[in-house]
């Protein structure tokens, strides 16, 4: 009970803090507002995409009304991502320069870019490192001889639904790592702020982060190894924010939950391995996007010289 009141207390106060700053940002125009439309607008296409395939359709106006009953919610998370990016891109860019560059690119619409590449690949591959620690939480408790807990790993059930479902998933998955990565900047950027020190800020981050997300520990769990497990977890988070900056952790934690939110069936034919499959491989499409950028268009094995010797 006080694990989660001192999780809601702090998410609140980053929330709030968030609008506080965007106010000011917005006021004393330092705010980057094309990029905060233009993430805005992508979130809005995913999402309306996403009601094309994969909402229940009924003909006349209460198809409509089904529409704007869903992007209520939709327009609410939106403002979020708003009000996140207008407070946090002024202040990454005077502590963390080098951080926002990767994301200011893409969503300056050179999406090929070499540095985006790299950023995406590298975000993939501490996403493969965010899977491992996943694997970890689950079977820790074998390590002192207790039988695992309730598996957190596949809980999105509802994707075995069909396509629509597993679309559905897959956004929420976007929404969340977005949220997230943006959510953890912000509380560095105001620790930053307070204590003027970054390490400082990083050690003080862990310290608030890691509680807050061990409330989420299932039943069956041993709380001091999966609280052990999560402050690894963050530790992942918090290196790749000030090493690596903001795209590369939205990619990591994309990478990291679309393969584990969705059951993974061993049984490859049959229709309930099809989710799992293709979340897989779209984690894969992502990494190979990445890889294909960061060439900047140069032959896969290089060139090689074919002239006579």
């Amino acid at each position: 009970m006080l694990l989660n009141i001192f999780s809601a207390i702090l998410w609140l106060s980053v929330l709030a803090g968030a609008f506080l700053l965007a106010r000011h940002n917005v006021r004393a125009n330092r705010a980057d507002r094309r990029s905060a439309a233009r993430l805005v607008a992508a979130f809005l296409a995913v999402e309306a995409a996403v009601w094309v395939v994969g909402a229940h359709h009924l003909p006349g106006l209460r198809d409509v009304n089904s529409f704007f009953r869903i992007f209520g919610n939709v327009l609410l998370q939106a403002l979020f991502l708003w009000v996140l990016y207008l407070a946090l891109e002024p202040y990454g860019r005077r502590f963390w320069p080098d951080g926002l560059l990767g994301w200011t690119r893409l969503f300056s619409g050179h999406v090929r870019d070499p540095r985006i590449g790299r950023e995406i690949l590298i975000g993939s591959a501490l996403g493969g490192v965010l899977m491992v620690m996943d694997l970890l939480r689950a079977t820790a408790p074998y390590l002192i001889g207790r039988p695992p807990g309730v598996p957190a790993a596949g809980a999105q059930v509802s994707a075995l639904n069909g396509l629509g479902s597993l679309a559905r998933v897959w956004s929420g998955q976007f929404y969340s790592s977005v949220q997230t990565a943006l959510i953890i900047a912000m509380l560095f950027v105001v620790l930053r702020l307070i204590v003027r020190r970054t390490w400082v800020a990083a050690l003080l981050g862990l310290a608030l982060v890691t509680p807050a997300l061990t409330q989420n520990v299932q039943a069956g769990h041993v709380v001091w190894m999966y609280a052990l497990v999560q402050l690894g977890t963050m530790a992942i988070i918090t290196f790749s924010i000030f090493r690596f900056g903001l795209l590369v952790t939205t990619v990591m934690i994309l990478v990291g939950n679309v393969a584990t939110i969705v059951p993974m069936i061993p049984n490859g034919p049959s229709w309930a391995a099809l989710p799992g499959n293709l979340s897989i491989a779209l984690v894969v499409a992502v990494a190979g996007f990445g890889f294909y950028a960061a060439r900047a268009g140069q032959p896969l094995f290089g060139k090689l010289d074919m002239a006579d010797g």
